[in-house]
């Protein structure tokens, strides 16, 4: 029971805290910094593509699904970088509208 437990939470943690670390990352640090988690998690999908043996049957299809399934981690961490990206531009725009009003 307890093993279950902990198990649990291991998995919370592995998929939740790198998530929150790419929200700190995006929202403090300026810049492409913002893309070092997508960037590691499509050369994890790589890896995953390299390791699927050629005697499967239908291989391009295995090639397929595995390159879709793995790079879902890929694309929610672009899309957070993504959205703090154009929050900063928007707020750098109206910085300037500001300064322009004066």
């Amino acid at each position: 029971m307890k093993l279950a437990a902990v198990n649990s939470v291991i998995t919370i943690l592995i998929l939740f805290v790198p998530l929150i670390l790419q929200i700190l990352i995006c929202k403090y640090i300026k810049g492409r910094a913002g893309l070092i988690l997508p960037g590691l998690s499509f050369i994890i999908s790589i890896i995953y593509i390299l390791n699927i043996p050629e005697g499967v049957g239908d291989w391009w299809m295995a090639v397929l699904i595995t390159m879709v399934i793995a790079n879902i981690p890929t694309i929610i961490y672009y899309l957070i970088y993504r959205y703090y990206d154009n929050k900063e531009k928007q707020k750098d725009e109206l910085d300037k509208m500001k300064i322009m009003d004066m």
